[in-house]
């Protein structure tokens, strides 16, 4: 009897403390960091607007942080701060008090971005987060606080249990983490035992997280301290880990190779960076291929670190860099050029007939397979110009459109100044046809396969619905860091 009631006890105690995640912070972390970490987390609730290709709910949360009190600098997920949208940003803070923020920027690869919050609406205890100047290592307790699973300001602890993961929904350098990260915590920092952010969370489970490498936050931390934006550069190459044991087995990958890399690089347990594919019409595109094994950037090894790949081509002096690869059984160089991602963000749009028109960035490529910087519309929902558009997926937000545009009738429609000049006359023509190239697989009428016949030919009628909104032309100013609009019809 005594030994049930101790059994008793004991998974009583169990249920209320071992698993509670603030114990057990408690027990790996000094309390005075984790409430001064607590004050510097904001949970961020967004409204779009306008969404250039996105077909989600208007309205979404998150998680972000303080990392400049002094100037309102605010760091999040891309994802949360949303890239190819018009938004507004309702933050709050941990003692209730609410302010809204703007965009300052966001990367175009990688899954982060600045907010900035005006510096005199910070309540005064709030805290700010200093970003690691050291790297993360294998079994390193962390923590992080975020709006988990819809829960603000929750706590979860884990280590640090893989440092170089390639993952996101474009290829970054990741470090996988054993902790909840469920529902609402992107965005959340990854807190070291001395209270400094170490990771940027932007997915996982309930049983583990992804975050990002502090080393892009670093660099990116410098230019936006100085009110510039972060040299960006790629050649337009997606990567993934690749065991090289599986390349001495099947690719004559050279023994005595990976010896030389397992002693330089233990903790990659074999694992080095291997090209998966190539963005359409990128510098990249025709000259690497999949399998290929990046082996050195610059005559320098590279190793499994996809961080240093990225930094070297940032800060690179020249518009190439030669990548050292291993393919069909020997080593090789390839020069490539390299070019700006800023020049392929969305930074500018026209809505007309009840769509958004916008160029296609290297998220929505890589998505579709449509070149960047092609002229395009995606989404078409409730009263709409461009209904006859065909084919279509049916999302809960509406039918969206994979497709590059060519024409009104016989005028060519292949850019925004082209756009913006033939719309008056289309509107006051009413009736016309709009001619472009399909990039979504197409399913019969009858049966329920998908038939992916490459990019084809269509040409539909178009009714101008004057019910929809006065066309606009949506600008971003980069110097202000927000959008502003203009009329397209000035009479």
């Amino acid at each position: 009897m005594k030994t049930s009631i101790k059994m008793i006890l004991l998974n009583t105690l169990l249920l209320i403390g071992i698993n509670s995640p603030v114990v057990l912070a408690k027990e790996q972390f000094d309390t005075k960091i984790i409430e001064k970490a607590k004050k510097s987390v904001v949970t961020i609730h967004g409204q779009a607007s306008l969404k250039a290709y996105e077909a989600f709910s208007n309205s979404w949360s998150g998680t972000g942080f303080i990392i400049n009190k002094a100037k309102g600098y605010i760091l999040t997920n891309a994802h949360i701060a949303g890239g190819a949208i018009i938004g507004t940003y309702h933050l709050f803070f941990h003692n209730g008090s609410r302010a809204d923020a703007k965009l300052l920027y966001y990367d175009p690869w990688l899954d982060y971005a600045f907010m900035q919050i005006d510096p005199t609406l910070i309540p005064a205890d709030v805290t700010e987060i200093k970003i690691t100047a050291k790297n993360p290592v294998m079994d390193q307790p962390v923590f992080i606080i975020g709006n988990n699973e819809g829960k603000s300001f929750s706590i979860h602890t884990g280590t640090i249990t893989g440092l170089y993961e390639i993952q996101g929904a474009m290829p970054q350098h990741s470090i996988r983490l054993s902790l909840n990260t469920k529902g609402g915590s992107s965005g959340s920092p990854v807190i070291n035992q001395q209270g400094e952010a170490i990771a940027l969370n932007y997915g996982g489970s309930d049983t583990f997280g992804i975050g990002l490498h502090p080393a892009y936050i670093r660099y990116a931390i410098d230019f936006i301290e100085k009110g510039k934006i972060p040299t960006r550069k790629h050649m337009g190459v997606f990567t993934e880990t690749y065991s090289l044991n599986e390349a001495v087995k099947y690719r004559k990958f050279p023994a005595n190779e990976l010896q030389a890399y397992n002693k330089k690089f233990p903790e990659a347990l074999g694992n080095a960076i291997q090209v998966s594919r190539t963005l359409v019409g990128s510098p990249a595109d025709g000259k690497l291929m999949s399998g290929d094994v990046i082996w050195t950037v610059n005559k320098q090894l590279i190793g499994p670190r996809l961080s240093e790949l990225d930094l070297i081509m940032n800060n690179s002096n020249s518009d190439t860099v030669v990548l050292g690869i291993y393919r069909s059984g020997e080593f090789q160089e390839i020069t490539l050029s390299l070019y700006n991602l800023e020049d392929h963000k969305v930074k500018q749009m026209v809505s007309f007939g009840g769509t958004l028109f916008f160029k296609v960035d290297d998220p929505f490529s890589e998505k579709t397979g449509i070149p960047a910087n092609t002229l395009t519309f995606s989404l078409i929902q409730g009263s709409n110009t461009f209904d006859n558009v065909f084919p279509y997926i049916l999302t809960d937000y509406g039918k969206q459109v994979i497709l590059k545009l060519l024409a009104f009738d016989k005028t060519p429609i292949v850019s925004f100044e082209q756009l913006i000049e033939a719309i008056p006359t289309f509107i006051q023509q009413k009736y016309f046809t709009i001619s472009y190239i399909n990039y979504l697989p197409y399913r019969p009428r009858f049966g329920s396969w998908w038939y992916n016949i490459g990019a084809n030919y269509y040409m539909v009628d178009a009714n101008y619905d004057i019910n929809t909104p006065e066309p606009k032309i949506f600008t971003f100013d980069e110097k202000e860091m927000e959008w502003k609009s203009s009329p397209v019809l000035t009479n």
